[in-house]
C-alpha cells in the first residue's frame, strides 16, 4: 500500500506540472491568432459598416491568408502537444519502474489470497517445543533436597499449626539449600518492601508489574510490595546416559525384606 501511495502522488504532481504547461502554451500561441480574427470579425459585422458581398469576400479572404500564415504556429502547436504527451508517458512510467523495481514488487503477478496466507505462514516464526527436562530437574533437586513435592502433595488439614510449623522449617532449610547450591538470585529491587521508588521511563515490564493507580507516563512513584527475583546464574548437574522415563522427580523406593 505504501508504494501504491507514493506512486500516486508523485504521477499526480509530474501530470498537474505537464498539464499546466500544455495549457500555457495553448495560450500563448492562440491568443495572437483569435485576438486578430476577433478584431476582423467584430469590424464585418459592426453597426457602423454595411455588409456588402465585397467586403465580406475580402474579409473571407484576410482570414484565409491569416491561416495560411500562422499554418505554422498550429503545426509546432500540435507538434509540442505530441512532445509533451511523449514526456508524460515517460515521467510515469520511469516513476513507477523505479518505485517498484526498489521494493522488488516490478512485473509480479498479483497475488491472490491464498498466496499471501501461504507467505504470512512462512513468514510467522516456528513454535518449538520447549524440553521440560530443566524444570524437572529443578523441581527433582527440591523434592530430593526438601521433600517440597510431599509437602506441597500432602492434605494439611488433618495437621495441627504447630505441627505444619515445625515440617515447613525443615523443608524452607532443604529448599534454600537446593537452590543456593544451584542458583544464584538477587532481587530486583534492592530497597525493602513498603520503600517508595520511582519508576524511570523504558523500564522493563518483564521485570517490573505496575499495580494500583496507574496513568500518564513515566517516571511513576509508588510502593514496593514484592522486590522481585531474578536469577543471575544457574548451575544444574549435567545428565549422564539417557533416561528411559525423564518425567520422573523422584522413585518410588520400595523397601524389601523388612
Amino acid at each position: 500500500m505504501e508504494v501504491k501511495s507514493r506512486f500516486s502522488i508523485q504521477s499526480f504532481i509530474v501530470i498537474v506540472i505537464l498539464n499546466a504547461i500544455i495549457l500555457v502554451t495553448f495560450y500563448l500561441l492562440l491568443s495572437p491568432v483569435f485576438s486578430e480574427m476577433n478584431h476582423w470579425l467584430s469590424g464585418l459585422i459592426s453597426d457602423t459598416e454595411q455588409v456588402t458581398p465585397e467586403n465580406l469576400n475580402s474579409t473571407l479572404t484576410k482570414i484565409k491568408e491569416f491561416i495560411a500564415e500562422k499554418e505554422s504556429r498550429f503545426l509546432l502547436l500540435f507538434g509540442i502537444g505530441g512532445f509533451i504527451t511523449i514526456l508524460l508517458w515517460f515521467g510515469i512510467n520511469a516513476i513507477a519502474r523505479r518505485l517498484f523495481l526498489t521494493n522488488g514488487e516490478f512485473q509480479k503477478s498479483p497475488k491472490t489470497s491464498k498466496d499471501e496466507k501461504k507467505e504470512e505462514s512462512k513468514k510467522a516464526p516456528e513454535i518449538t517445543e520447549v524440553s521440560p527436562a530443566p524444570a524437572i530437574q529443578i523441581l527433582s533437586i527440591l523434592q530430593k533436597q526438601g521433600r517440597l513435592i510431599d509437602f506441597l502433595q500432602e492434605d494439611l488439614s488433618t495437621y495441627q499449626d504447630e505441627q505444619i510449623g515445625a515440617a515447613v522449617r525443615t523443608i524452607h532449610e532443604g529448599c534454600k539449600k537446593a537452590i543456593g547450591d544451584h542458583m544464584q538470585l538477587e532481587p530486583i529491587f534492592k530497597e525493602e518492601e513498603g520503600s517508595e521508588v520511582t519508576v524511570p521511563s523504558g523500564f522493563n515490564a518483564n521485570q517490573i508489574r505496575l499495580t494500583g493507580n496507574v496513568s500518564g507516563e513515566p517516571p511513576f512513584k509508588g510502593a514496593v510490595r514484592h522486590r522481585g527475583w531474578r536469577i543471575v546464574k544457574i548451575d544444574l548437574p549435567k545428565q549422564v546416559g539417557e533416561k528411559k522415563d525423564d518425567k520422573v522427580l523422584e522413585p518410588a523406593e520400595v523397601e524389601i525384606g523388612g
